[in-house]
């Protein structure tokens, strides 16, 4: 059998035992190779002084480095994004209750407005819910906004009866909050747990000085201590608690992380899923900053990997394979629900009217507007650029909707991996029980 070498092989110098590390991206394989190995290695990769080494062949083309030359691994991917995209045993609906906001964010891109969702529209909600819960075998509500907890009521409502129908069915059932914890006091905290809501996301964006000059009270005031001890009180309330600690960045504080990281107590931080995102602009996708790439994936690899030294979880940049769509919104069986009835499938926009793919009827259905949801769910997962590219397994093709607005992702679509050889070189420095040198947080 003629073999070649995967298209989705990556490699790696690990500088300090001078081997050469080997990833696959859609397998997830990852070897450590001396230089004698990875000559033999490369020789094979060129159709060249194979003889004699079966056993190293047998160990690549098991791994997915080495695959047979009529094998299409692109097809492997483009599978595995359609059954993603139109997996039907999934219900995610994200509820936005309000587009109010107590905070005043200086880089935030909704326009907040007085608002608030209506008996009528809640009652629609439950209505579709009721409709819909049956014929899946999971559901996910998440809440949103606005900060949702503008309407702690609603949001404890509808989070029971939603819960209370997935348990009628038989059908399994998890919820998110995202919020900016200002008003997620320990009452509230414990209420919510009880009704089944484990998972929170809420933004932190530095210590204190830095904090609140990016996290700003509407009508003046600092954030930050209120914030801490609330997400520090509901870390504890129940074993099931799990807290993704956003950190949106600029070159204003990224290099402040690690101090904000060390303000939280110890006992807490293994609740904490640390996630950093980059801040951009009114102008959707477009970073404000002017950071070097590089610099950017380089620095914070490190600050994952000083998170976990700490003692936080850190899930983000997963080097595990298996990844189905880039995001929620690819989605065939998810929605986005504003208080007004709005249906929309990104969080990310203004949430005017004109703007919706539908809307819900008196009898809670959704009254789709022409072919709005059909456009959105016809553009394409993948560019063409996509299909020669070493991290399509691992990204997935990019943002549905900046490529509907631009035709194309943009030429930073790789920005995510620009810090990949960093990551795999600690992930072998801490198998090998090595220590890393960082450059943050000293």
């Amino acid at each position: 059998m003629m073999m070649k070498p995967s298209r989705f092989n990556f490699r790696t110098h690990y500088q300090p035992t001078n081997e050469t590390l080997l990833f696959n991206t859609l397998t997830g394989a990852f070897f450590a190779l001396d230089e004698e190995t990875i000559a033999k290695v490369d020789g094979i990769f060129n159709s060249r002084d194979s003889d004699n080494e079966e056993r190293l062949i047998q160990e690549l083309t098991e791994q997915g480095f080495l695959v047979p030359d009529e094998f299409d691994e692109v097809a492997v991917v483009l599978e595995r994004s359609r059954l993603g995209i139109r997996d039907s045993n999934r219900l995610d609906v994200i509820v936005m209750p309000n587009m109010n906001c107590n905070f005043a964010c200086p880089y935030c891109y909704e326009d907040h407005q007085k608002s608030a969702m209506s008996d009528e529209v809640e009652e629609r909600l439950v209505t579709w819910f009721e409709k819909m819960i049956p014929r899946f075998k999971v559901v996910l509500i998440s809440w949103f906004g606005g900060e949702p907890l503008l309407s702690y009521d609603t949001v404890a409502r509808v989070q029971e009866k939603v819960r209370n129908l997935c348990q009628e069915s038989n059908v399994s059932f998890a919820s998110h909050l995202t919020t900016n914890g200002y008003l997620l006091n320990p009452e509230r905290a414990q209420k919510l747990t009880e009704l089944g809501l484990y998972s929170y996301q809420i933004t932190m964006d530095g210590p204190p000085e830095i904090h609140n000059q990016m996290r700003v009270l509407r009508g003046g005031g600092d954030s930050f201590e209120r914030v801490m001890s609330n997400i520090c009180y509901l870390a504890k309330t129940h074993p099931k608690v799990s807290v993704k600690l956003r950190i949106n960045y600029n070159d204003f504080n990224i290099n402040t992380i690690p101090d904000l990281l060390h303000l939280f107590p110890e006992d807490v931080r293994s609740n904490l899923n640390v996630v950093c995102e980059r801040i951009f602009g009114q102008e959707y996708g477009k970073f404000l900053d002017q950071m070097p790439e590089r610099q950017v994936a380089t620095t914070v690899e490190d600050i994952y990997e000083y998170a976990r030294r700490l003692g936080f979880t850190v899930t983000m940049n997963d080097l595990s394979p298996g990844k189905l769509t880039y995001c929620y919104a690819d989605r065939v069986n998810q929605f986005v629900i504003n208080y007004n009835g709005d249906v929309f499938k990104c969080t990310v926009g203004k949430f005017k009217t004109e703007d919706r793919l539908g809307f819900f009827g008196s009898d809670g259905t959704i009254i789709w507007e022409g072919e709005r949801l059909n456009q959105w769910n016809s553009i394409t997962a993948f560019e063409d650029k996509c299909l020669s590219c070493t991290f399509m397994p691992m990204c997935m093709g990019g943002c549905r909707k900046l490529r509907g607005i631009e035709g194309t992702v943009g030429q930073d679509c790789t920005l995510p991996f620009a810090g990949l050889d960093k990551r795999l070189q600690h992930r072998y420095a801490i198998e090998c029980g090595q220590d890393i040198n960082l450059i943050i947080g000293k």
